[in-house]
């Protein structure tokens, strides 16, 4: 029998080891932006065409590399920063495997140019699937420009499982995002199909926050400082005010490198616990600096997960320093053992005096008069033939109305000869049946009436929008600003309408008639982040998205206590749909409890 065992060429290993490290353009981003960082440069310029399918241009005032360095960059584990295993657990660098450039070379045509202060040329390299094509001297500016065209043109599979521009641009703004945050001082720019997305100017992290997210933010932000012998902590944290119902602004980095650690984000909510609702999410921009050889950034080959050796005590820390951040600023509740209020101080020659108890010696509660005193008060047995009368005694409700629902919607109508409606805790409305009880979820209905009716009035071509009196100028970050620029046309349908203003800026003029009072920032601000989820857990059908989104928020922002009329208006609106149990993510809506089911849980055993 022959052999089976076989080495792979160059170009496969190179291809198998670019799936790992680029996964998509932004891996591309992601790599050449970290090379650009460790070069020392102080200005670094992305050009994007296309979401990074046509092109990726990334140009640094960096040190440059010599001739021989530029075509060595190329090769597999090619790396001036590691030279044995050891020097893996004190990185300090992004970049440090030699695997970026090879991989990127394998699945994309890459043209690099580079040059050092002291040298008098540059140098020229062109790679194509692994292969050199070009290595020659050639005239350009101090530092480095690596373009990547096509990508994965030479694996049409993947290039084929790459997502709309939208999406994938969304993945570079991020990624650029991630590097800006962490390099404040470093200045970048970044162009997509020729148009400014970003243009940050060095600073401190502070402006670097304010230059990504809008001025707005500098008002949210609380401060979170504090060394100790294992951890030096410092950065942000926003306001429980404004913590959001989506995840947004979370940043976690670790020695200067951005990091995923689900046990640290657990940290922080536990910090904000009690302060913040718990479907509310904090956003924060925390930095951590340890001893490198404490952690471990090489188990994944992006280079975001890490591993701690202490994990119990890097909790506590981020936690106490989370709270400690709360609390300076009056917003948790502390115990200052240092007032002397707390606990009052007596004079050691007062008097100790016994604390009196009053009382009636003369009481007795079996006397005649303290009988009929006590049937004068509200007796808790009076009218208790009322808690046995059938539901046929009460026949309508306070306003002398039944309640009619569609009798081919629900086969239980509501009986109007005793309909009875009430709100439970501002979010169940309750009802009776002939068969026993209806459950209706409040939220949840009004997401299936308004997604009904958001989709009949783009069917019919005819969005429902209230106009602004006063339009509102809206600042958002570039993620945010793409997103709205890339889905307008289908908000306009629905009757959200805006107009771009540039510099990340838009213009709300007008808002979905069904959302009411709503104010059109708070709308549009929870809107981008349900889109985003959905954006995760939904195929690329725009429409559905933007509708779900929609009508999930605007269901959230009615939180009046609901009148007995619009209690049974929300009823019959909600039998009114072509799916009244559910809404539109398939939650139930209704909950119904029959006599039978009464029957067994207060008479068993009988």
């Amino acid at each position: 029998m022959s052999d089976i065992i076989k080495v792979l060429p160059d170009f496969v290993a190179n291809q198998i080891a670019a799936g790992e490290v680029v996964q998509r353009p932004s891996s591309v981003v992601k790599e050449l932006v970290e090379n650009a960082i460790d070069s020392g440069a102080d200005l670094i310029s992305i050009l994007i065409r296309d979401a990074g399918k046509t092109s990726i241009q990334v140009t640094d005032n960096g040190s440059g590399m010599s001739e021989n360095d530029a075509r060595l960059s190329f090769e597999r584990h090619a790396t001036s920063k590691i030279s044995n295993a050891e020097d893996l657990f004190l990185i300090r660098t992004m970049g440090f495997r030699g695997e970026a450039l090879a991989s990127i070379g394998s699945v994309a045509r890459t043209e690099l140019k580079t040059k050092r202060e002291a040298d008098e040329v540059g140098t020229l390299v062109e790679v194509e699937a692994s292969e050199v094509k070009k290595y020659e001297p050639v005239q350009c500016n101090p530092g480095t420009t690596i373009i990547v065209k096509n990508l994965f043109y030479n694996i049409p599979a993947r290039r084929k499982f790459l997502k709309s521009d939208h999406v994938e641009m969304n993945h570079i703004i991020e990624e650029v995002t991630r590097a800006a945050l962490a390099n404040p001082g470093i200045q970048i720019q970044l162009q997509h199909n020729g148009k400014e997305v970003m243009h940050l100017q060095s600073g401190n992290l502070k402006q670097r926050i304010a230059g990504i997210f809008g001025q707005p933010i500098n008002k949210k932000l609380l401060t979170v400082e504090e060394n100790t012998n294992l951890l030096k902590i410092n950065g942000f944290i926003t306001k429980p005010e404004n913590a959001r119902l989506k995840k947004g602004e979370q940043y976690f980095f670790l020695n200067n490198r951005f990091v995923k650690y689900p046990l640290l984000n657990h940290a922080v909510y536990k910090a904000f616990a009690g302060i913040i609702a718990e479907n509310q999410h904090p956003g924060y921009f925390i930095f951590m600096e340890c001893d490198p050889k404490f952690i471990d950034v090489n188990i994944h080959p992006t280079k975001t997960e890490v591993k701690f050796e202490d994990e119990r005590t890097l909790y506590s820390i981020l936690q106490a320093v989370v709270k400690k951040s709360l609390g300076q600023f009056h917003l948790a509740p502390t115990l200052d053992f240092d007032t002397e209020t707390i606990i009052p101080l007596f004079p050691k020659d007062r008097p100790i005096v016994e604390p009196q108890i009053s009382y009636d010696p003369d009481y007795n509660p079996f006397s005649p008069s303290e009988k009929a005193g006590s049937q004068q008060r509200k007796n808790p047995a009076d009218n208790w033939e009322e808690l046995y009368r059938p539901p046929q005694e009460h026949s309508q409700d306070n306003s002398g109305e039944p309640l009619l629902i569609p009798t081919e919607m629900d086969q239980e109508n509501i009986d109007p000869n005793h309909s009875r409606i009430f709100l439970l805790h501002n979010t169940y409305i309750i009802t009776t049946i002939k068969s026993g009880l209806m459950v209706i979820d409040r939220t949840g209905a009004l997401e299936r009436i308004h997604y009904e009716r958001l989709l009949k009035n783009r069917e019919n071509h005819k969005p429902s929008s209230q106009q602004l009196l006063f339009p509102v100028v809206v600042e958002l970050n570039a993620q945010e600003y793409e997103l709205l620029l890339d889905i307008a046309g289908e908000l306009a349908a629905f009757g959200f309408n805006i107009e771009d203003n540039g510099s990340n800026k838009i213009e709300i003029i007008g808002i979905p008639v069904i959302a009411g009072d709503a104010d059109p920032e708070t709308l549009l601000e929870q809107f981008i982040g349900q889109f985003r989820e959905y954006s995760v857990e939904l195929s690329d059908n725009i429409t559905e998205k933007v509708v779900r989104a929609l009508a999930r928020n605007i269901a959230r922002k009615s939180n009046h206590t609901l009148t007995e009329e619009e209690m049974k208006m929300i009823v019959d609106q909600l039998f009114g749909c072509q799916v009244p149990y559910s809404t539109p993510g398939g939650k139930p809506v209704i909950y119904k409890l029959d006599m039978d089911e009464l029957a067994r849980i207060f008479r068993k055993g009988d």
